[in-house]
């Protein structure tokens, strides 16, 4: 598949740049340090809160710091700024789907970091090995609500670059998408200590489907039913979303294409 090779071509782009491939590791320990002091902090004198143990969080900050690296940044700056230097246009004369291409490539980014942090994460999950309910269902469940999560958060990405197609900057949209995914992803907090009022704007946006859906596997049942209706929910949201980005991705290229001659 020709596109295997963008994935390929990213790979070999990240480990070229060492000093960037470290930093990234350490910055991501440190952070999970921080949240892990401030988790024990908040359980030192309670067993549980809102039916929550430390295990469980604990559990969710490993698991949740995996899937923050997958997932990345997003590919709204890079098509922001492709569309802002003119290099779209390279694309737009290849016979490639410019779709496939930033996917397959971003997805290289992701394979990349989530390999290079999972080591030392599984090492710090046998270290707490007291806090583990470790089962080969729910790695399985993580891993495949994990690549829905990440074609759901591509999408959105996607659809925020391509709304610079008409604003001409994407510096404000990404911060406003950053804000609005870390409150509504579930990303620094469970769902289960939000107020009903975040909670319920939440089940209705599909960022939720993104980080909190694939994490809560570590802290919730996994009845049949259950895992059925999150996937169902996940897959809503990847229709959805794709049906979207055809659209917009037309409307928008077919400007360009005018605007540019």
């Amino acid at each position: 598949m020709k596109y295997l090779a963008y994935v390929e071509s990213r790979i070999k782009i990240g480990k070229n740049y060492k000093f960037n491939f470290y930093s990234m590791i350490v910055s991501t320990l440190i952070m999970f340090f921080v949240e892990y002091a401030l988790w024990r902090a908040v359980f030192f004198s309670k067993d549980q809160i809102v039916g929550l143990t430390f295990g469980k969080i604990f559990q969710y900050l490993i698991f949740g710091h995996i899937l923050r690296k997958f997932l990345g940044g997003g590919v709204d700056r890079e098509i922001g700024e492709n569309f802002k230097e003119g290099k779209i246009v390279i694309d737009l004369v290849k016979p490639i789907n410019i779709v496939y291409k930033t996917l397959f490539y971003d997805l290289g980014r992701g394979l990349l970091e989530v390999f290079t942090v999972g080591v030392p994460f599984i090492v710090i999950l046998f270290m707490g090995y007291q806090y583990i309910e470790f089962s080969f269902k729910k790695v399985c469940l993580y891993i495949l609500m994990c690549i829905f999560g990440y074609i759901i958060y591509f999408l959105i990405n996607f659809i925020f670059g391509l709304v610079c197609f008409w604003t001409k900057s994407i510096i404000g949209i990404t911060s406003l998408k950053i804000a609005i995914w870390g409150i509504l992803s579930g990303t620094f907090i469970p769902f289960e200590l939000y107020p009903e009022w975040l909670l319920n704007l939440a089940n209705v946006l599909p960022f939720r489907a993104t980080y909190y859906i694939p994490v809560s596997i570590w802290i919730k049942s996994t009845h049949f039913e259950q895992v059925l209706r999150l996937m169902g929910i996940q897959l809503f949201w990847i229709i959805i979303l794709a049906t979207i980005v055809s659209v917009l991705e037309k409307i928008a290229l077919k400007t360009y294409v005018v605007q540019g001659g």
